[in-house]
Order: structure tokens, then C-alpha cells, then sequence
């Protein structure tokens, strides 16, 4: 391994293509990424997925398609209040149409109270849905459904799910008996 800087607290290295952060004490390493934010936008960073068009050599941002990334900023419900720290933790991905940001789409996105999908269709058997995760092998959909429930469907037989679990109903149900989520 190539040290690149070090201390008595952590370094930083290359290891063949691996970049390494380490810690020398009993504290996670952190990579610090940021930036200001307005209300278009910004606060965090990007950790960013890309294609070489060529290899072997080094390749700016001009020879390298992005493919994906992670992003950390500001949440949009908070855009314009510098100092609100509310966040936002969304994935992009390329949808094949090109290189250009326009290429990007977020089909998924994190806040503290909330999980936000733009664009999220059906994997594996079956047509498309924009509020259904489906099992890699396609026998379990989880449904969001136009009322804002929560429901699990066995679809073995895909024409004919059977809800199976409700999280609606269960939340409800436990109200009902005295148990209120979140506390």
C-alpha cells in the first residue's frame, strides 16, 4: 500500500485501485464532503458511478459516462434555510438515454420521516407499477396503494394476489389495543 498522509490518528492510502481511509483509534474513519446550499439546492455531496470511454489511461470527467450516484443535501422542504440541517439521501441512476444530467433519474430518496420514489417500477414478472416493489423472483409485491396503505401480496399466481399483510391494519389494530407507533 502507498501512504498518501498520515497521522497519529488516521491515514490515508492506495492500494492497487482501492483508496483507503483509515483509523488508528477507536473512531469510524469519515470522508467529509461540502458544500453551501440556497434554495436551488446543495449542502452535503455526491459520491458518483462513472464509465471509462478508454482504459488504461487516466480519464477526466470529459472520457467518463456517470452511471450513478449517491447524494446527500438539503432536503427540498427546507431549500432557502441555510442553516437547516434537514437532509436528504437519494439515489440516481442513468436511464440509458445518454450522459447528460437529464439522463439521471432518482427512483429512490430518504429523509428522516419518509421514503420518496420517483420512478419505481416492477421488477420481474408483470407490467409496471410506480408504487410496487416486487421480490427479485416476482412472488411478493409490496404495495402502496392510491389510500397511502402498506400491503404485502403473495402472487404466486400473479392474476390473483392474496394480501397477506396489512401494515395499516396492524398499526390500527394496535392503537386499538393501547400501542401507538412511532412513540
Amino acid at each position: 500500500m502507498q501512504i498518501i498522509a498520515e497521522n497519529d490518528r488516521g491515514y490515508v492510502g492506495l492500494d492497487g485501485n482501492e483508496l483507503i481511509v483509515g483509523s488508528k483509534v477507536f473512531d469510524p474513519p469519515k470522508v467529509r464532503v461540502t458544500c453551501p446550499a440556497n434554495e436551488d439546492g446543495g449542502g452535503g455531496g455526491v459520491l458518483s458511478a462513472n464509465i471509462s470511454r478508454r482504459a488504461g489511461v487516466v480519464c477526466d470527467g470529459h472520457d467518463q459516462v456517470e452511471i450513478g450516484f449517491a447524494r446527500f443535501e438539503q432536503s427540498e422542504s427546507v431549500r432557502g434555510q441555510p442553516g437547516n440541517p434537514r437532509a436528504e439521501f437519494a439515489v440516481n441512476l442513468n436511464d440509458g438515454s445518454g450522459g447528460a444530467d437529464s439522463s439521471m433519474c432518482k427512483p429512490l430518496a430518504f429523509e428522516c420521516d419518509r421514503v420518496t420514489r420517483d420512478s419505481i417500477g416492477v421488477s420481474g414478472a408483470g407490467g409496471g407499477s410506480p408504487s410496487r416493489f416486487v421480490s427479485p423472483n416476482g412472488r411478493w409485491w409490496l404495495q402502496i396503494q392510491d389510500d397511502g396503505q402498506y400491503v404485502i401480496y403473495d402472487a404466486i399466481d400473479p392474476a390473483h394476489p392474496k394480501a397477506v399483510f396489512d401494515l395499516w391494519w396492524l398499526l390500527s389494530t394496535l392503537e386499538a389495543l393501547g400501542h401507538r407507533y412511532p412513540r
